[in-house]
């Protein structure tokens, strides 16, 4: 039987291990803990484990030095600062690292927030919301941009309040290339624009 601690952060409580149970050898035996159960137990539970999994989870040299059968360190996110090395080198285990993931969808956040910044996004938002308080216009403005954004949410479609001009301009820079080896070639298509575009209905 292969004994598989998994110790991850606060908040991961009762999650779904059926990823974990099916990629393990059938003899296995998972034990979860969070960083908010004590020390003391996740010692105790190190003790005996052949593999131990970490998140963030903070793994330290008196964790390491109780492992007694422990042989392997896997730690489920880039970078292993959580985990003592040193300790974990002096008792013989390996200690291994995602190198990378999601690495355009965190560089297409970076630039979504660079843009906020640059355009004031956050100010803008907040004088719309504040106009809606006090304001029967601003508050039909606001409602039919939230249904909207929630028919874009379920539909993955969206539109542009715009002339055809605009539109285009828009849709240049939607266009999404899929990295392919020796080629690439549009992701979407098919971008449709229209002369003119009205509000959805709303409430």
């Amino acid at each position: 039987m292969t004994r598989v601690l998994i110790a991850e952060v606060s908040g991961t409580e009762g999650r779904d291990l059926s990823i974990e149970q099916a990629l393990l050898p059938p003899d296995s035996q998972i034990e979860h803990l969070t960083a908010a159960q004590d020390e003391t137990r996740l010692i105790a539970s190190c003790r005996y484990a052949d593999t131990v999994l970490v998140d963030m989870a903070p793994l330290a040299s008196r964790a390491i030095a109780e492992m007694r059968k422990c042989r392997l360190v896997s730690v489920a996110g880039t970078g292993y600062e959580n985990v003592d090395l040193q300790a974990a080198q002096a008792a013989g285990i390996s200690v291994c690292a995602v190198g990378e993931y999601s690495t355009e969808e965190v560089a297409d956040h970076v630039l979504l927030l660079i843009l906020a910044l640059k355009r004031r996004f956050n100010s803008y938002q907040n004088q719309i919301r504040n106009v809606a308080v006090g304001n029967v216009c601003g508050r039909r403005t606001v409602a039919r941009l939230h249904t909207w954004n929630n028919r874009i949410r379920q539909n993955r479609t969206g539109g542009c309040t715009a002339g055809p001009r605009l539109q285009h301009a828009v849709a240049g820079l939607l266009i999404l290339r899929k990295r392919e080896p020796g080629a690439e070639r549009p992701l979407h298509g098919v971008i449709r624009t229209a002369p003119s575009c009205g509000w959805p209905d709303g409430p």
